[in-house]
């Protein structure tokens, strides 16, 4: 009964965070192809770099052994596979021409990310 009653909370929590997500995106199908390739490279510019890290330090912080036993496996997937370069090859071969001002624009956000 208890884990039935702490489903229905996690759903209904996953739930509300789905719509507040949707509530601040813009559709896919309103945006032009510019703004497409702008969120792109916002991506990867974000991404790239960091995502290996940040893994890294949920494998740190987690608190079980199945939780850490996931992190490592994605981390070693990202590694293994190459997946730095293949979100390089998708930012190059679609358009998205990455400027410093994003770089730096990014970056911040990121930072902020970082130190949470």
């Amino acid at each position: 009964m208890e884990q039935t009653k702490y489903k229905e909370i996690v759903n209904e929590q996953l739930e509300l965070a789905r719509q507040r997500i949707k509530d601040v995106l813009t559709p896919v199908d309103s945006l032009t192809d510019n703004q497409i390739r702008e969120i792109i490279g916002n991506y990867r510019v974000a991404i790239e770099p960091n995502f290996i890290p940040w893994m890294q330090r949920a494998y740190e912080t987690a608190k079980t052994e199945v939780a850490k036993s996931v992190i490592l496996e994605n981390i070693q997937d990202e590694v293994s596979q190459d997946h730095p370069r293949m979100l390089r090859n998708f930012a190059d071969f679609s358009g998205a021409n990455l400027r410093v001002e994003q770089y730096a624009k990014v970056s911040r956000g990121c930072g902020i990310i970082s130190k949470i």
